[in-house]
């Protein structure tokens, strides 16, 4: 036997070794595979099914109604023992009557009248706007109507595809213009209401039974917000003070089923201070917890979890099947009881969930009613 050939034959069989090795190792990885322990299977099938859970938001739902609503928070009102109370201007404007010194005056008596005629014609003006994009909006919608129309007829002839084309551009071109118009109408209507706010504060009432001791004033002078106007002693020194939030609506104060009258006294780091009468029946302490009414008439009652307050807006969200429809709203009041606000739905279902969740929802995120 040749040197050669048992070369040859060495080579060929470890050749063959590495094939065989080869054609094992595949078998064993590929076709025998030895499954997870069943704890890891477990474990892999709750991080899936715990995944899957998550990505449906769980909510809740709540059907909204219109009618009469009462708004009102909690406050502490603060027993304070006065001297002569300074009434200042709640804003820039004029002189037009201010009592003079020696005055006895009861609660609710006017200290101080303020030119109120341009606020008067501006509230004129922002109505009269108001009245006028109503208008215009519902000749804009009657006219994308018969545009509509127009446009259905069009597509069902042969050979109009330009005209076709052209009154799509119209279409389209009238939902901008009403958008425009809903959009200055929601600024107007805004207005109108801090106009109306404002109206109420240039009238200046003594909060209680007294005598005007100071009068820094005079009719026709031009006086700026925050200045002092005149003082008035009470004839009873001690009094409530609560402070709420500059622009919150502080009608009355509540305690013990009485609703007692609040009088503006000035504004303070943001905070609006008021006064009421004391009661004497049952006494207060130096610091009781009351409520303040915000508001108290028709509107449609909303839970807080139910509106978000997003880029300026505030929203709802209408549960159309399973999807949701923001539709925006306009708030009057909100408080312990929830929010009192129009332009709402008033039937069908609305999401009712924390803000972060309501803010997944605007985005499409996926929900589950769990009510």
């Amino acid at each position: 036997m040749s040197r050669k050939y048992i070369i040859t034959a060495i080579l060929a069989f470890i050749a063959l070794v590495s094939v065989v090795s080869a054609v094992a190792y595949f078998i064993h990885k590929y076709l025998f595979i030895t499954p997870p322990p069943p704890s890891q299977q477990t474990t892999h099938l709750a991080s899936a099914s715990s995944e899957l859970s998550s990505a449906i938001l769980d909510v809740k739902s709540f059907t909204p109604h219109d009618g009469k609503v009462v708004i009102s928070s909690h406050v502490t009102a603060i027993i304070k023992e006065e001297g002569d109370v300074n009434l200042t201007a709640p804003l820039d404007s004029k002189v037009l009557s201010v009592l003079t010194v020696g005055t006895k005056v009861k609660g609710g008596d006017v200290v101080v009248h303020l030119d109120d005629q341009a606020l008067l014609t501006r509230k004129k003006s922002l109505a009269d706007g108001i009245e006028r994009l109503l208008d215009r909006k519902k000749t804009k919608l009657k006219l994308l109507e018969e545009k509509r129309k127009s446009h259905a007829k069009t597509l069902r002839k042969k050979g109009a595809e330009e005209r076709a084309k052209l009154e799509e551009e119209r279409i389209e071109l009238l939902k901008t213009d009403i958008t425009a118009i809903k959009t200055k109408k929601e600024q107007m209507e805004s207005n109108l209401t801090e106009v109306t706010k404002q109206l109420t504060l240039t009238t200046i009432r003594a909060a209680k039974e007294g005598i005007v001791t100071g009068v820094f004033t005079k009719v026709g002078e031009s006086v700026k917000a925050t200045q002092s106007l005149v003082s008035v002693r009470a004839n009873q020194r001690n009094y409530w003070s609560i402070s709420v939030k500059t622009k919150a609506l502080a009608k009355a104060l509540l305690y013990d089923k009485r609703q007692l009258d609040l009088h503006f006294l000035q504004t303070v780091k943001g905070m609006d201070e008021y006064q009421a009468t004391l009661p004497t029946n049952p006494a207060p302490k130096e610091r009781t917890e009351v409520k303040v009414l915000a508001y108290s008439g028709k509107g449609i009652h909303l839970p807080s979890k139910a509106v978000l307050f997003h880029e300026g807006k505030a929203y709802v969200l209408v549960i159309q099947g399973d999807h949701i429809h923001p539709q925006e709203i306009t708030i009057i009041a909100q408080g312990d009881e929830g929010i009192a606000a129009s332009k709402a739905p008033t039937s069908g279902e609305l999401a009712v969930a924390k803000p972060d969740v309501l803010l997944k929802l605007f985005k499409g995120a996926p929900f589950m009613v769990t009510n």
